[in-house]
This record gives C-alpha cells, structure tokens and sequence, in this order.
C-alpha cells in the first residue's frame, strides 16, 4: 500500500533508479555467420527523459481518474441523500417564499424538460400571432371564425384529465409511501438483529466474531438488496466494490460467490441478496448448535426472515408498477387536452372584442 501511495505522489518512483553495480556483459550474438558484439545505447536524451515523465503522469492520472470512477456511486448516493434531507427541510419550513423558490425536487423542472409543456406552449404562441395578425376591418379575428372552439367542451375534457389524475397521483403516494414504510422496517429488523447479536452471544472471543459476521451479513444483504432494484447508479465496480472495500462487508471468497450470482441481476435482481440470507440462517443454526446465541435464535431468525419479507416486498412493488393501460390514457388525454386548451385560450382572447380595442392591440403589436 506504501508502495502505490509513493507513487501516485511521486510519478517517477515507478521508474527504477540508477544502478550502483556494474552492468552485465553486453549481449552477443551471431550475424552472417560471425561473432560480434552489440553494444546496448545507454544514453538517454532529454526528449527521452520528457516522454516518460509525461508518460508516468497520464499513468498516475489515469489510476486516480479509475479511483474517483468507481467511487462515483458512494458520491452520488450521498449527494442524493443530502438533496434528500434539504427537501425534507423545506417540506417542514412553512415559509411561503422559501417554499415558492424552491426548484429541487418540484414538478417546474421535469415540466421545463417535458415535450407536451412545450408543444402546448408552442401552439398557444403561433394562434396568437395568428389572431394578432389576422384582424379584420370589423375588428374580430377571421381566425376565430375560421376555426372557432368552444371552450365548454375543451372543459368537459378538462374535468376527466382532472379526474385521472387525481387517481393517478394518489396511487403513485400511495405506493411511495408504502415503499419508504418497507425501507424502514428493513432497516428496523438489522437494527434489532445486530443488538440481539451483540449483546446475548456468548461473550468471548467466538461469540463476538460470530456476531461481528452477523453484523456484516445483514449490512450485505441491506446494499445488495437495492444494488439489485436499481443497477444503474449501484453498479457493482462503481458503487458495490467501492463500499464492499471501504467496509469489508464481505471476504474475498463471499465476494467472488457474489460476483459469480451477479449482484445486478444476472441471474435475478434478488438472487444476491437471498444468498446472504441463507448464510445467516446456517450462520444462526450453527451458533446456536455450539451454544452461543444466548437463546436468541428464534428472534434472529424471525428477524431475518422479516428482513428478507420487507426488501421482498420492495422487489414486487418495482416488477409491478402502475398498470400501463392507466398510465396509457393518462398521456393520450394529456396530448389530447392541452394542445386544445391552449388553442382555445389563444383564439377566444379577442374574438367579438370592440373595434378600436382590437385596431389598438393591433397596431401596439407593430
């Protein structure tokens, strides 16, 4: 480890020093049948000397832009947690003007992001420049005449888009915060794991190395669980090794068995994590066979077992999202009501307006 950390401050140390023993005889070798001798070119020119300095300094670059990669998952779990508890600060904060200002974590940047918000606001844009422009001498706009739109029935549309999405987003908090309660509890059940571990093992030196690996395996089971859900940011080389090495969850055998499961999926999203489930319960029996759990047995296996039933259930809520036929008429009646409602509002703001009100936003439009 010394070694690596020199050279990372030190580009050169890679390279080795000058010897201080003599050289070996140069090598020989036969040409065309003669004996001679090859003299090896020990000078090095400055030009030489620059390549491999800037050589060991892409290297070192290199290695620590590796380093920084594959912590980029712990990076951007912290930052999402901190993100996090900023939210849940201003959901606590009953300043209206905080609240207003706030962007993170709002609906006003996904809409800013969103086609339909801005093909709606596109149309509303072009049919007024079309009224704007198309008023007659008798001061209405031909457009309005032309393609008239009766705002009641755009409402009718209105009032079931409404509806849906009342629907909609009830079923969606509904199901966040039935997650977050799942969450909880698995976190919940290794709390109360790891203090029956600790505290009712056999307290000498192999109780307490049998719990500490307790201790590590439910911790296991926790990351692997979500690595699984989510294997896009928790990727195994960027987010579960770097954590793995940083906290020694796992020994290199239980890591490799990992690896070999595939701790994305590759052979199902739970496979990993139910894995480590089964370690504990044979952890468990075999603890109990040699005296050291106290009696705590039964509690620790009810516990694991609650956590395996807890990260489960998260597992059933990502295989079954919101049907998609609801999510499907949601956005046929979002495409179809907005565009229309903004066609209305912009046709009907001066339609059968007084003549010198109209010739005056006319001629202001100039």
């Amino acid at each position: 480890m010394a070694s690596r950390e020199a050279e990372f401050d030190n580009p050169m140390a890679t390279r080795p020093a000058a010897a201080s023993t003599p050289l070996p005889a140069p090598p020989q070798a036969h040409v065309k049948g003669t004996l001679h001798t090859t003299e090896p070119d020990l000078s090095v020119t400055e030009d030489e000397e620059k390549r491999h300095r800037r050589a060991a300094q892409r290297k070192v670059r290199a290695a620590r832009a590796a380093t920084e990669w594959e912590h980029s998952g712990i990076q951007k779990l912290n930052v999402t947690e901190l993100e996090r508890e900023h939210l849940i600060v201003n959901a606590m904060d009953h300043n209206p003007f905080k609240t207003v200002l706030t962007l993170n974590g709002t609906a006003v940047l996904w809409s800013l992001q969103s086609f339909r918000f801005w093909f709606a606001i596109s149309i509303f844009v072009m049919a007024r420049a079309w009224v704007a422009v198309g008023v007659s001498s008798e001061g209405t706009s031909f457009l309005s005449k032309v393609a008239p739109m009766d705002m009641g029935k755009v409402g009718i549309i209105g009032s079931f888009h409404s509806l849906f999405l009342v629907f909609f987003a009830s079923q969606s908090y509904s199901r966040f915060m039935s997650q977050h309660k799942e969450c909880t509890a698995a976190q919940g059940h290794i709390t109360d794991a790891i203090l029956l571990a600790v505290n009712c093992f056999k307290q000498d030196a192999r109780g307490r190395a049998a719990a500490h690996r307790i201790f590590r395996h439910l911790n296991a089971v926790h990351i692997l669980a979500y690595v699984g859900l989510n294997p896009t940011n928790y990727a195994e080389k960027n987010f579960l090794r770097p954590f793995n090495h940083i906290h020694q969850l796992l020994s290199s055998e239980e890591y490799d068995r990992i690896r070999e499961i595939g701790p994305n999926g590759n052979q199902g999203a739970s496979a990993a994590f139910k894995e480590v489930i089964g370690w504990l319960l044979r952890d468990i029996q075999e603890e109990d066979d040699a005296g050291l759990t106290g009696g705590t047995t039964v509690a620790l296996r009810g516990k694991v077992l609650a956590l395996r039933t807890s990260l489960g259930a998260l597992y059933d809520y990502s295989a079954q999202p919101i049907p998609f036929f609801y999510v499907h008429l949601i956005t046929v009646i979002s495409g179809i009501y907005l565009p229309l409602f903004a066609y209305g509002v912009a046709v009907d703001v001066n339609a059968d307006m007084p003549k010198n009100t109209v010739r005056k936003t006319y001629f202001l439009s100039h």
